[in-house]
């Protein structure tokens, strides 16, 4: 894992920022996408890890657009987009899924709100959550057909749903997310067994 968060560090460095760089910042949400297997199925199979377990980076990436509007994204340093996982199918059956020209009727999520289950070859479950709190206004269609992608491209054609922040918190619906470096920081100090700074 050191060696991933060392590498997520250098990914820019070097070259200038491609436009999705430039029109989106990246926040992550630590503890909201746990994986479940069988035997945790049958204890609880939505709960999330309680707060300082380390989560082996499975979290999420929000990526806000300057507009405000929020995309969810699996984090680059997911167990599943680290290995190159494969996916047999995303699955969003715990949401209601919006239709129509103006995006109408969306189901209001909150940062804990399950919204994707993503289930792997081999069986295991990751039960994904919103990460943010606002109004769902599409889930990815593409990943119906090729759910590799939300592992392959997570940040781009894999993306997992766009969601709308209310009026009231467009400007604040991030502020209680890591940023990039935070976030790395984060996982290097839970990867080496260092404790939280006090304060």
């Amino acid at each position: 894992m050191e060696a991933a968060i060392a590498a997520a560090r250098r990914v820019i460095c070097g070259r200038p920022p491609t436009t999705t760089e430039r029109l989106f910042t990246k926040h992550y949400a630590r503890h909201h996408a746990s994986a479940v297997t069988d035997a945790a199925r049958t204890i609880d199979a939505e709960a999330l890890p309680p707060p300082g377990t380390p989560s082996g980076g499975a979290d999420v990436c929000i990526c806000r657009h300057s507009n405000g509007i929020c995309v969810v994204t699996l984090s680059e340093l997911h167990p599943l987009v680290r290995s190159r996982g494969r996916v047999s199918d995303v699955d969003f059956r715990d949401v209601k899924v919006v239709t129509g020209k103006k995006k109408r009727g969306g189901t209001l999520v909150e940062a804990g709100t399950k919204l994707a289950r993503i289930t792997t070859a081999g069986g295991l479950v990751y039960s994904v959550r919103a990460g943010v709190r606002g109004t769902l206004v599409e889930v990815n269609p593409a990943l119906a057909a090729s759910p590799q992608l939300a592992v392959e491209e997570p940040a781009a054609a894999g993306y997992l749903a766009v969601v709308m922040p209310t009026l009231h918190h467009v400007k604040t619906a991030v502020d209680h997310l890591l940023g990039r470096d935070a976030y790395l920081e984060r996982l290097l100090r839970e990867e080496r067994g260092v404790p939280e700074p006090v304060g």
